[in-house]
């Protein structure tokens, strides 16, 4: 059985070996100092001449320094060896109480979602009532009202997906629905979820490349990467200012290039900002809502098959890069 493979309980009988081991070193140790001490004793109670005297004190006191030598080298095995008892102990039962507590969030968030959809449902449902006149007719300011609640709603329904899909991939419980698709249609699709919020910031976000490449991976998964990566963009450019979304076929791989003009990313933020554990403070703006954070993303990407990247463009702004394996072309006839 391997060291990764041991239970606590068996680490822990290891530990109490080591501690018997301990124990039955020490007893041998201290019996044969005091051995040596009590010969030293009666040598010096004996009625000898002054230098066999110090010749029989000298002798006693090498055999003291001498247990006390293999003493002192045989306890760096036992204490290495305990050190990394200890350490695999503490260790495992860290990554215990890790994954308990991932349990139980993932628990909580299943069980706030389902409780917050029920309520959100009604509410979609009496916006649709009042839309189609089961109340009576309405104004067009009153429907313009409704037409916000109902944004509203799917907005919040949006939101509890991106809450429930981080919590499953931060769980590792991803179950991915690969399909083949055009590169096109994500960028498309993410580029009409974020226009609302471009519009607002004056931001333009244009799609270039090929967009006709065809990728094979989960295509709802690198869609939210990619609304993910274009939000992020749009935060942080300033106004008037264009996010690049563009497209690259290279070979097996289908590249995927978000890109701003905002302020860019501390190099020395760089190497950390697809880290769950290092959270990242930078200059670029905090997006609104929650989304999928970058942590999650690279796990998305790389679960389909691909990386994923980020630097910053020659002047100014951030370049965040992914991509996806290429399908398969069809055999030929």
């Amino acid at each position: 059985m391997g060291a990764a493979s041991r239970t606590p309980e068996q680490l822990l009988m290891r530990l109490r070996r080591v501690g018997g081991l301990f124990a039955l070193f020490f007893t041998v140790l201290f019996a044969s100092i005091h051995w040596i001490l009590d010969e030293i004793r009666d040598t010096a109670a004996a009625p000898l001449s002054r230098t066999d005297l110090v010749a029989r004190v000298g002798e006693a006191a090498d055999r003291l320094n001498l247990a006390l030598l293999v003493a002192a080298a045989a306890l760096v095995p036992v204490f290495g060896l305990a050190f990394a008892l200890v350490r695999r102990y503490v260790k495992r039962n860290h990554l215990q109480e890790l994954a308990d507590s991932s349990f139980r969030k993932s628990q909580f968030v299943a069980m706030a979602t389902a409780e917050i959809r029920n309520p959100l449902n009604a509410i979609a449902g009496f916006a649709d009532l009042l839309d189609g006149g089961a109340y009576g007719p309405l104004t067009g300011a009153q429907r313009g009202a409704v037409e916000e609640v109902r944004r509203g709603a799917a907005g919040l329904k949006t939101l509890l997906v991106d809450i429930v899909d981080q919590a499953n991939v931060e769980a590792g419980r991803v179950a991915l629905a690969r399909s083949e698709f055009r590169i096109g249609d994500i960028m498309t699709d993410a580029a009409r979820a974020v226009g609302a919020l471009a519009e607002r910031k004056g931001v333009t976000v244009a799609l270039a490349g090929p967009v006709d490449a065809r990728v094979t991976a989960d295509r709802n998964r690198m869609r939210a990467v990619t609304v993910n990566l274009l939000v992020n963009a749009v935060h942080a450019s300033p106004h008037g200012a264009v996010v690049e979304c563009v497209a690259d076929a290279a070979g097996d791989r289908v590249r995927v290039t978000v890109a701003d003009h905002g302020a860019g990313v501390p190099a020395a933020d760089l190497p950390h900002l697809f880290n769950e554990i290092r959270q990242v403070r930078s200059a670029r703006a905090v997006r609104e809502g929650l989304g999928l954070d970058l942590a999650v993303c690279r796990r998305l990407v790389e679960l389909n098959g691909g990386t994923i990247r980020a630097d910053n463009a020659p002047g100014s702004g951030a370049r965040f890069t992914f991509t996806l394996p290429a399908a398969a072309l069809p055999a030929a006839a």
